[in-house]
């Protein structure tokens, strides 16, 4: 990757008069398009929600689409291409996306070309999950309290918002038993024949 990334800098820095002026440098390591591989272990989960989901940390070039074995079946997982958005403050001047997440009680995992690997408990860099010493809470996502103990109220995690759980969020896709739940039934007099 550092090749790569000295490469897209020396023809960006090249003089008139040197080899590299000659070339014409793209980079997929300075680009912020990524094809993205979201797999969801709840085969159930719509695609609609996957999008809604990153769309809250990027911008979605395409919809998501289900990634199909060589024999025809799902795999569980979704390609997507994404772009994500600019960070200055990053090494790689871009905002990465979360590694793992949960809609719902379904947990995700995201992966795609030069994500940093962090840790899947507290998020920081330079571990993994099973070295981490850090509490951390899986509801607002800050160490130094278990989740049970989060001062915060419960916030959706397809939408971000506290307002409702993920359950009850009006972006995500309603399944047959929740429309019919949620449909107005109306009362009238009862249908029936009364020549009989």
């Amino acid at each position: 990757m550092d090749i790569c990334r000295g490469y897209g800098e020396n023809v960006k820095a090249a003089s008139p008069e040197s080899h590299f002026s000659s070339f014409m440098a793209k980079s997929p390591i300075l680009r912020k398009e990524r094809w993205v591989t979201v797999a969801v272990r709840n085969p159930h989960t719509p695609g609609k929600d996957v999008a809604t989901f990153l769309s809250r940390f990027c911008t979605l070039l395409t919809d998501p689409a289900h990634i199909i074995d060589v024999n025809g079946f799902w795999t569980g997982k979704w390609s997507v291409l994404v772009e994500l958005h600019r960070d200055k403050s990053s090494s790689d001047g871009v905002r990465h996306l979360p590694q793992n997440f949960f809609l719902g009680s379904s947990p995700g995992i995201i992966d795609y070309l030069d994500l940093p690997q962090t840790c899947r408990k507290c998020g920081e860099l330079g571990h993994w999950m099973k070295n981490c010493k850090s509490t951390a809470c899986r509801n607002c996502r800050v160490t130094g309290h278990d989740t049970k103990d989060c001062p915060k109220k419960k916030a959706c995690n397809l939408c971000g918002l506290e307002e409702h759980v993920y359950k009850d969020c009006p972006q995500r896709v309603k399944t047959y038993t929740a429309a019919l739940k949620g449909a107005q039934v109306k009362q009238g007099s009862p249908i029936f024949n009364s020549d009989i």
